[in-house]
């Protein structure tokens, strides 16, 4: 859940740019409708004027064709109110085209003033002054089952409020009404371009997931992707080519250091065998933990190096044959045995010389964990496994989280720089598998596990 609001707290530019916009819409209407206020409030002719329009039109909509065929007006008692009410302030006639009263309402409004049916004027305003206030007359023409009707209204002192309903129906109709649906659909116009504008971005991200230790020299792509975007992304691969350097850098110094040292070692090892005495050998295992340590060093290099060496099919159980065949003549030094069982293994894809060096590690670990006239048994399968038991003490508890981690020593006894298993769990990592461990009762069992291939038994953790 705290994942979930701090995700939520985030920048989101669709997010932002839908604030942005429902902002801008909102500012929009309130724009519109101050307009409207200002087109009708500031002058009380113009908003008479239009109310007395207003008026008519809403008149010409309860036109009727009677049963003889003579046009009637049926006002509801809601519009006819304001007319019964207020005699000297509203009133209107409905006028056929051949000049006689459809309808009419305080008449007396009319008075003196002239129609003629002839002068076929769509519509007409004009102020009349009668007594002391201003009378707004409009006359509007329409059809009506193909016959034109002429409405002609007064509107003076409006106590019924009329013009301020015709505000609320200008801001319905010609604000609210266009504005909301227009704005939904932009609203969502917007989300949808700019979360198709972001795919690209998305599908660069998917290929930067890509980028590890086995795919140096990868960029990602800049085709297709917003103007915007491309100078971010052209600088996150000018990085990646910097990294590169710095690590082909490191990795090129540390096979130099170690290549040049390994031969003054090898002549200093030489040089202290023949002048050390029996029983002070002191100088002697120093100088072989540094020879120790170099070939380690060695050997992370050649593991960085062959990262994006070409891979090679090869058969498991054969390569785990040959490197126990090889360290035989160890275990009998150390009067250890070693033993190899085949329980069948699929053939595999990999650096065969970074697998070989992982399991040698492992076994020669096994060799000086387990007691003397005890064996390492080494197993192939089944499926893509190997898997190195001894008859140890087992990995201690304190260990347990950080085993293969760089500089971590299994045997607080031991020498080295405890650099094996880090090296041993890098190497699986570049091979697509991982290395794991189990204590048993009488020991401790170390896998190799391809995870690109069926292995059963392989535990979920």
């Amino acid at each position: 859940m705290r994942e979930f609001f701090k995700l939520a707290r985030q920048p989101s530019l669709v997010r932002s740019a839908t604030i942005s916009f429902i902002i801008v819409a909102i500012l929009t209407m309130f724009a519109e409708v101050t307009l409207v206020i200002l087109k009708y409030g500031l002058s009380r002719d113009v908003l008479m004027t239009t109310g007395a329009e207003h008026e008519a039109e809403i008149l010409a909509e309860y036109l009727q064709m009677g049963p003889n065929g003579i046009i009637t007006l049926s006002l509801p008692p809601d519009v006819a109110r304001p007319f019964e009410r207020y005699p000297l302030d509203y009133g209107f006639q409905a006028i056929h085209e051949n000049g006689s009263i459809i309808a009419s309402a305080n008449a007396e409004s009319f008075a003196g003033i002239r129609f003629n049916p002839a002068w076929n004027l769509d519509s007409s305003a004009r102020q009349l002054q009668r007594k002391s206030q201003t009378t707004a007359l409009v006359m509007k023409r329409t059809e009506f089952d193909g016959v034109a009707v002429y409405f002609r209204v007064t509107l003076g002192r409006d106590p019924a409020d009329l013009r301020w309903w015709l505000m609320h129906d200008e801001m319905l109709d010609h604000v609210i009404v266009p504005m909301v649906p227009l704005t939904l659909a932009m609203l969502i116009a917007n989300i949808f371009a700019l979360r198709r504008s972001l795919r690209p971005l998305a599908e660069a991200a998917r290929n930067a997931e890509a980028i590890n230790a086995r795919t140096t020299g990868l960029r990602l792509e800049t085709e297709n992707l917003p103007t915007e975007i491309v100078p971010l992304v052209v600088s996150i691969n000018r990085a990646l080519t910097r990294l590169d350097q710095v690590v082909g850098f490191q990795r090129d110094f540390t096979a130099t250091v170690a290549h040049e040292l390994r031969t003054p070692l090898a002549v200093l090892t030489l040089q202290l065998g023949q002048h050390t005495q029996i029983g002070n050998d002191s100088g002697l295992i120093v100088a072989g933990e540094m020879t120790h340590l170099v070939n380690q060093l060695l050997n992370v290099a050649q593991l960085e190096a062959s990262i994006t060496d070409e891979q090679e099919s090869f058969d498991l159980a054969d390569m785990a044959r040959q490197t126990v065949s090889r360290l035989a003549p160890l275990a009998v030094e150390h009067a250890r045995e070693i033993e190899f069982d085949d329980y069948g293994s699929p053939p595999i894809t990999g650096n065969r010389d970074a697998i070989a060096a992982a399991l040698r590690n492992l076994i020669e670990n096994a060799l000086r964990a387990t007691p003397a006239d005890t064996a390492v048994v080494v197993t192939c399968g089944p499926g893509a496994r190997l898997s190195v038991r001894d008859h140890g003490p087992g990995v201690p508890e304190a260990l347990k989280n950080k085993l293969f981690a760089a500089f971590t020593r299994g045997m607080q006894s031991g020498g080295g720089a405890g650099l094996g298993l880090a090296i041993v769990a890098k190497t699986m990592e570049l091979q697509g598998g991982r290395a794991w461990y189990e204590n048993l009762a009488d020991g401790c069992v170390f896998r190799l596990d391809f995870a690109l291939y069926s292995n059963p038994g392989t535990p979920s953790d």
